[in-house]
Parts: C-alpha cells; structure tokens; sequence
C-alpha cells in the first residue's frame, strides 16, 4: 500500500518548485528581451539595406528632409522596402505612446502626429534617422557637421539610423545625456537626448552605413561619428 505525501513533504516540494521558478524567470526574461532585440537589429539591418538602395538609385543624392506624410525617411524607403510597415516598430517598443506630443520612450513607439503637427499622418515607428543626412536642414548646407556626400568616409563608423524616442535625431558629442533613460528627451538643444535610452539593457542598437548593425551601450554613443567635424568634449555625466 502506497504512503501518502506528508504535509511537510508536501511543502517542501512545493518551496523546491517556487525556488527553481524563481531562478527560472529571470533567464526566460532575459532569453526574451534577446530575441526582441534580435528581432530589432534585424529590422534596422534591413532599412539601412533600403537606404543604401535608394542613395544607388538617386545617384548618392543625400534624402531630403521633407515634412510630410510623404516625404519623411520611411515613407521614402517604402519603394525599397515592401515590409517597412512591419520593420519599422522594435519589439521592445511596439506599443505606441500615450503621450500628448506622440514622443515615444525605451518602451513605446513614436507617433502619429495629429494637429497641429499633421506631417507625420498614420506614421508610426521605434527609430529615427541621422538626421545630420539631410543636407542643409540644420545651419544650412555648409554646416560644419552635415554630411555632403555617400558613403561617407569611414562608413563603418559613421550611425544611419538607430533605435530612437523621434523620427530623427542631430546628435553631437558636447549633448548632456537625458535625466530619464527610459523616458529620453526632444529637448532640440541635446537631441543625444532621443537615442540615449534603455531599450535593450542599457543599449540602443544602431545601423551604420556600411549597413552593419551593432548594440552600442549608451556611454558608447558619445564615441560614435554621428555628424561631420565633432571635436567638442564629451560630458562628464555619461550614463554607464
């Protein structure tokens, strides 16, 4: 005849099965926010790929910088990129923005735009593109810091487009970090502000334009060769 389970035995089976629970989450956790960021590296990956597409076929013209549902960067790539509307969101931020000025965070996506800022329409997205190449927007087109040709030199090193709060971004070494790394910042003096976020662990992933895609850890963004001619000082306060 079979014994039956004693009430501390019970108990102790019990507290062994919540200790390997315990210890399991968190590695499901951390196998999840993997995948999700595999996921969003594949995604910039295959934009940066329509972006080298689109400069071959307009003869290494730089995109403009147009204001409107038409004209922004992703609406742009979408002849070069049948699934841009799927790629456009990182899984890690696919939920959109509750917010009243439609700014993303770590964790929402950006977008759309309503009155009185209309150009933006249906669009939606987790990324924002390197502003620094669209040619004369920012001081005009012999601003030190703008791009004037493609490839650039060094390509390798040079960010296209990257997980971001906005649909763009003019990030320059001497911009203070944000004081929420999860909510970021628009704040147009430090638009390091828009990139500088906690998406995937502390990181962002960021495309460059040889069309490689890397995590690069949030102090490692002040490193990076995002505008021409930036010889300014990196703050003291970077995030770690």
């Amino acid at each position: 005849m079979r014994r039956a389970f004693t009430l501390i035995e019970l108990l102790v089976v019990i507290s062994i099965i919540a200790v390997l629970a315990a210890m399991l989450l968190p590695i499901i956790g951390m196998v999840r926010n993997q995948a999700r960021a595999t996921v969003c590296s594949s995604n910039l990956r295959q934009m940066a790929i329509a972006y080298e597409i689109y400069e071959q076929d307009h003869e290494s013209l730089l995109m403009p910088y147009i204001q409107s549902a038409t004209g922004m960067w992703m609406a742009l790539l979408k002849p070069y990129q049948n699934d841009i509307d799927k790629i456009r969101i990182c899984p890690t931020a696919s939920k959109l923005t509750a917010r009243p000025d439609y700014v993303g965070s770590a964790t929402n996506a950006w977008g759309p735009e309503q009155t009185p800022f209309v150009w933006l329409a249906n669009w939606t997205g987790s990324y924002g593109f390197n502003a620094w190449f669209h040619p004369g927007y920012v001081g005009g087109a012999n601003h030190p810091g703008q791009w004037n040709k493609w490839p650039p030199d060094k390509p390798g090193t040079v960010p296209l487009m990257s997980d971001s709060i906005w649909v763009n971004q003019w990030p320059e070494r001497s911009h203070q970090p944000p004081a929420d790394l999860l909510a970021g910042s628009t704040n147009p003096t430090f638009t390091m502000q828009r990139v500088c976020i906690d998406r995937h662990r502390r990181a962002i992933n960021v495309a460059f334009c040889d069309g490689h895609v890397e995590r690069v850890r949030l102090a490692g963004l002040w490193d990076l060769t995002w505008r021409r001619s930036d010889t300014a000082s990196k703050p003291a306060n970077l995030p770690q």
